[in-house]
């Protein structure tokens, strides 16, 4: 798509096959993953290795959240997002 010019611009964060890329260090591999390579030839598209939150919005509504939480659990003894138990 990024190639019939239809598309002004393309920022991926979130890649379907990520882990066996962006994961460990493969700088010195040629990558196997014909279409990650094919995306980051176009210039109108940036591929970012699942780092995109790290925005200072991001960072300060993550600690916030984290802080509520324990503050919560702190006054109650329960999170206010706690996490489904695990099977």
């Amino acid at each position: 798509m990024p190639k019939d010019g239809r598309l002004g611009a393309l920022g991926i964060d979130v890649y379907e096959r990520e882990q066996r890329v962006f994961f460990e260090d493969g700088s010195q591999r040629i990558t196997q993953d014909d279409t990650l390579a094919r995306l980051i030839t176009f210039p109108n598209v940036l591929v970012t290795a699942h780092q995109a939150f790290l925005t200072g919005d991001a960072l300060a509504n993550i600690v916030g959240a984290t802080l509520d939480n324990v503050d919560e659990h702190a006054r109650s003894g329960s999170p206010l997002h706690p996490l489904p138990a695990v099977v």
